[in-house]
């Protein structure tokens, strides 16, 4: 058990309580902190405590857990520093709030394995920021978004095992950066748009040519730092840290976990068990020859269709 940590810091550290067996309701921990990450324990409860929290937070990790219930609505007072948001593998539940799109500067979201219903929020819309987008294994549904073409950054987008249905729209073709895209066991009906070849950073990126799968964020902010507004700080500097991605992928019939070097090679489409029809656009076949070249075995395109 972990004992009440109600103090007050003069600056902002990090708290790092992962992968242990701390279990339970989360205690009072500082309010002041710039990363927590209390992933890969067994803390049960709700996730209102979250809203104690003030100051520079960079970094929230509590995936691999047991909390439940709704998110809190209090967002907006992570707006300006927020990078990485790990929510996964928990039993969260209820809509994803409008407010995360109030957090203009991050760059990660996980909420794969929840139990999130309703669509996806359009105030998603406005972070513009973000690199990797994982909803996978809950239960949104509703039209995949046109807007989520404006993402422009995504490099990795997990859509897969909800209840989406529809059409893909079009400007998904906007995101020219995506190695990985899974839209995988839905509801996705009527043709797979023609301009799959649009995703040409799967297409003309040398082998060896990795792409950037991690993510800084601040560990730990000293008080005058941050007083600072940002300002150069002539000593006791910022503390920064990685944050390393990771993306569950269909793989020889087997959803594998990529991270590292793995998902930086990775290149993925996977539209499988969904209601699609009518051949498969020469943009995939292409699509399909130009990664068999650059890429060799560090790729996989499946699409076919739900059995009846």
């Amino acid at each position: 058990m972990i004992p009440n940590m109600g103090v007050i810091f003069l600056g902002y550290p990090g708290m790092d309580l992962s992968n242990n067996h701390f279990e339970g309701s989360v205690p009072s921990l500082p309010s002041r902190v710039s990363a927590l990450n209390l992933s890969g324990n067994k803390f049960s409860g709700t996730v209102s405590f979250l809203c104690n929290f003030d100051g520079p937070l960079t970094l929230l990790d509590i995936s691999n857990n047991s909390f439940s219930g709704s998110l809190p609505d209090c967002w907006m007072k992570f707006q300006e520093k927020l990078v990485v948001l790990s929510l996964s593998s928990n039993n969260i539940s209820g809509k994803i709030r409008f407010s995360l799109g109030t957090l203009f500067n991050l760059e990660v979201l996980y909420l794969r394995k929840n139990a999130f219903v309703g669509e996806v929020p359009m105030s998603l819309r406005n972070c513009r920021r973000l690199r990797f987008v994982d909803l996978g294994e809950n239960k949104l549904y509703g039209v995949i978004p046109e807007w989520i073409g404006e993402l422009s950054k995504l490099y990795v987008l997990v859509l897969g095992s909800n209840r989406f249905y529809g059409m893909l729209p079009s400007k998904v073709c906007w995101l020219h950066n995506l190695q990985v895209i899974d839209l995988s066991n839905n509801g996705l009906s009527a043709n797979i748009p023609r301009c799959f070849d649009n995703f040409t950073a799967m297409a003309r990126r040398s082998f060896g040519d990795d792409v950037i799968t991690s993510h800084a964020y601040s560990s730990a902010i000293p008080a005058k730092c941050y007083f600072l507004n940002g300002n150069e700080c002539p000593s006791d500097p910022v503390e920064e840290a990685q944050f390393l991605d990771n993306a569950w992928v269909a793989w020889k019939g087997a959803k594998q976990l990529f991270g590292k070097s793995g998902l930086s090679l990775l290149e993925s489409i996977d539209l499988s068990r969904n209601n699609l029809s009518r051949k498969i656009p020469n943009a995939i076949t292409g699509l399909c020859r130009s990664l068999n070249r650059r890429i060799n075995f560090h790729y996989k395109i499946l699409v076919y269709s739900k059995q009846s």
